[in-house]
């Protein structure tokens, strides 16, 4: 047991992923812990993720009754009740809050509502108090950044979880900002809807980092099946509230004027509605220089054991500055882990540091992209001479039973022939990456993978293929 002298042995500061399995964790050891959090328990990125996943679910499944009137040459028109749609959303975001409170009680875990601020490396002010403990963890996140465009202050504008949490009503002509994994799965949700969706992007590219085989079959989804202007290489620089509108269908509407550049050329449009998905930084107000704990514009700097320059404080999830760099960056499960690694590190001397490795991220578009390990571009960067082999879905049996014919998966191994990572472009592709992620943690060959009895109907069989490719 530690010391009486404090409050607390560990004060946790943000409660996502990172801090709620590092509460898990620390709780399990019998000793007082703490999370303080200034906003919804779970973290709101964390909830806006549970909101997205429910919104998307019901996105494809309104996509998909209206293919399937297509299909069997149904002329019937299909329509949706938004406001009861957004309502069974909300119901499931509340379930999801009240888990997490219970999960505080079942705990023991005392929760503390408020703004942390550091005043001194053991002790920090909520409010009017104060609170000391032996260890702290930080675990606050990222928020989004707009920088300078012009207008901001004065004109109303949405974030991603807007749409997800807030929004009752569509709008109909949307301009999306930023082509991240925020920015494109909220641009599919809306088209799959029924808006009329625009995408601008500062880069050259959408979904940067992510493979270019993957960002092609995304692309052409988006553009070609749901109908999105993809505008790359273009900066929005002003946003102004404009005049009342009367659209196509006769609707009085208040439009937002924005003005966009590419290069010298400089354009308007008039959209019912801006969403920007850009600049996220990190949660680093905390009074950290009250403590000593080193930090940039990137986040907190840690070892690679998650300790700040504080021995007895560490950071963890998508408020550090990632000390291992890999070309898709943050989620969710990465940060539970680091949250969990952190706690291991904090109450005990067997120490374990960091390896992403075995994690996996998905991009939740229809369809899906995960990837797991090393992508081709991480292997590059890191000077890996490495084997690569391509299957494409539709030589799979299931390709043929389901008419999905754009995914892929893409296998990487090194030269002694052990895997170092995949991606996977596909509807069901989360499901068929576990296979690869517990390859990967147990080392098994590729014999191993290819000899492996598969579901031949499954589009799991596909790695199967690949596996033996690759021999």
């Amino acid at each position: 047991m530690m010391s009486e002298k404090f409050d607390y042995d560990l004060i946790i500061i943000g409660s996502g992923a990172a801090g709620m399995s590092a509460a898990r964790a620390a709780a399990a050891s019998n000793i007082r812990v703490a999370i303080i959090e200034n906003e919804l328990v779970g973290s709101k990125s964390d909830i806006y993720r549970v909101a997205q996943l429910s919104a998307s679910d019901i996105a494809n499944q309104y996509y998909d009754a209206k293919k399937f009137l297509q299909l069997s040459n149904n002329q019937d028109t299909l329509t949706y009740n938004y406001p009861s749609l957004f309502e069974t959303i909300q119901k499931r975001v509340k379930k999801y809050i009240l888990a997490k409170k219970k999960s505080f009680a079942n705990f023991k875990i005392d929760l503390i509502h408020g703004d942390a601020h550091f005043i001194s490396p053991y002790e920090v002010a909520v409010a009017n108090k104060r609170y000391s403990a032996k260890r702290f963890l930080v675990c606050t996140g990222r928020s989004m950044d707009l920088g300078a465009i012009s207008g901001i202050e004065t004109t109303n504008y949405y974030l991603p979880e807007d749409i997800f949490m807030r929004v009752k009503k569509l709008p109909k002509i949307v301009l999306v900002v930023g082509a991240g994994k925020k920015g494109i799965e909220t641009a599919e949700y809306l088209a799959k809807m029924g808006c009329k969706v625009i995408v601008t992007e500062k880069e050259d590219t959408i979904l940067e980092g992510y493979d270019k085989e993957a960002i092609e079959v995304v692309t052409n989804k988006l553009v070609s099946g749901l109908k999105i202007k993809i505008l790359t290489n273009t900066k929005v620089v002003a946003i102004q509230k404009d005049k009342n509108e009367t659209v196509s269908s006769g609707r009085r509407v208040a439009t937002v004027k924005v003005t966009m550049k590419r290069g010298a050329d400089e354009k308007t449009v008039r959209v019912e509605a801006i969403v920007f998905a850009i600049n996220n930084r990190p949660n680093v107000e905390l009074g950290l220089e009250n403590a000593g704990i080193k930090f940039s514009d990137q986040g907190i700097v840690v070892n690679d054991q998650l300790e700040t320059s504080v021995s007895h404080i560490f950071a963890a999830g998508d408020v550090v500055a990632n000390p291992i760099k890999q070309s898709v960056g943050y989620s969710t499960e990465k940060a539970a882990y680091e949250g969990t690694l952190a706690v291991n590190n904090i109450l005990k001397r067997n120490k374990l540091t960091l390896t992403y490795r075995h994690f996996s991220t998905v991009l939740n578009t229809t369809p899906k992209i995960v990837t797991v390990g090393l992508t081709e571009k991480d292997c590059l960067s890191r000077g890996i001479k490495c084997k690569i082999v391509i299957v494409p879905e539709i030589e799979t049996t299931h390709s043929l039973i389901a008419g999905e014919k754009l995914g892929f998966l893409k296998l990487i191994c090194d030269k002694d022939k052990k895997l170092l990572g995949a991606t996977i472009v596909a509807k069901n592709a989360d499901l068929a990456v576990m296979e690869i992620v517990a390859g990967m943690y147990g080392d098994l060959t590729l014999l191993e993978h290819a000899s492996m009895p598969h579901i031949n109907e499954s589009f799991s069989d596909i790695v199967r293929i690949a596996a033996k490719n690759l021999m």
